[in-house]
């Protein structure tokens, strides 16, 4: 495969300016599912969608890739407006909602076969062998679908999505369910398809180490908002830009004890102590001796994604 060079010139793919979109419900009532959501993504990127349920993540792709239509808002796909020109839109893109836009009861050659004609893929053979030998599949193309594992699945749902080469890929959980050796094989064809074919991601996911391990850039949402959108370590320095500690502590309740004077963030696996302003380590400490703390270690860190992403869900709550 070629591998493509980085412009200098950054080219956006996926651009969207405040679209919001409502669903109306039984008893007349109104779901405001997005409010004014704005997200740009350059070519040759991943960008990582994160939040929990209902959060509006699906609602988005779905509007980016054409399947329903903002209520307001300007969406452009390749620099394609996705409301005036909806099937130029879907040459380019490739969706992928998991295996249930499979057919089970035929086999992973037919399956890809049936999607090339729709889309009038050119030699259709020789672009399933390329994709069946880009993600070790040669060996269960002719087998029935229904016999696959929820990893080959997962598999062929993708090349589902790339059966005409699309430019821009819309992946919603592609790795949930799997064991952790084959999610982290088909993250790193993911990176794959960014790196050596040029594709331009967004990767919906509720795995935070899987987006913090993918995505160029992470927009975080939480009931119908982009509250945050940054690079992973772009997150971390504006959800603090003071120091943060992390404490191996002897008792793990008095873990209690500190919340009472410290900000703490994390869970119960470790206690990350995040100081203020005014204050710092030997601050901590005087407080740790004075209370009959007992420690095991002490060292400074930075939080990872989950961390930042409880600490935004407790100020939109």
């Amino acid at each position: 495969m070629v591998k493509y060079k980085i412009n200098l010139i950054e080219i956006i793919m996926i651009r969207a300016d405040n679209i919001s979109k409502s669903f109306k419900l039984k008893k007349k009532k109104v779901i405001r599912a997005l409010d004014e959501v704005s997200i740009s993504v350059p070519q040759q990127s991943i960008f990582g969608l994160l939040g929990t349920n209902g959060a509006g993540k699906t609602t988005l792709i779905k509007i980016l890739s054409t399947l329903i239509v903002a209520d307001k808002g300007d969406v452009r796909i390749a620099h394609i407006n996705v409301k005036k020109n909806p099937n130029e839109v879907r040459k380019r893109i490739g969706v992928c909602f998991g295996s249930r836009m499979l057919y089970y009861r035929i086999t992973g050659r037919n399956n890809l076969k049936f999607y090339g004609r729709m889309f009038n893929v050119p030699n259709i053979d020789k672009r399933i062998s390329e994709l069946a030998s880009f993600f070790e599949m040669e060996e269960k193309m002719d087998e029935l679908v229904e016999g696959y594992s929820l990893g080959t699945q997962s598999k062929l749902a993708i090349m589902r999505a790339l059966i005409h080469d699309p430019e821009i890929l819309f992946l919603d959980e592609p790795t949930i369910g799997l064991d952790p050796a084959t999610a982290h094989k088909l993250r790193n064809k993911i990176t794959q398809m960014r790196d050596d074919e040029g594709k331009t991601i967004i990767l919906c996911t509720h795995y935070l180490h899987e987006a913090e391990e993918l995505s160029d850039s992470i927009g975080i949402m939480n009931k119908g908002k982009m509250i945050m959108t940054d690079t992973p370590s772009g997150l971390k320095k504006r959800i603090t830009s003071h120091d943060c500690v992390s404490l191996d502590i002897v008792d793990n309740r008095d873990s209690e004890i500190i919340k009472k004077r410290f900000k703490v963030i994390g869970d119960s696996r470790e206690t990350i102590v995040m100081l203020s302003k005014e204050e710092n380590v030997n601050v901590l400490l005087k407080y740790l001796v004075t209370n009959n703390i007992l420690i095991k270690n002490i060292k400074h860190v930075q939080p990872d994604l989950e961390n930042i992403f409880i600490e935004l869900a407790k100020k939109e709550k």
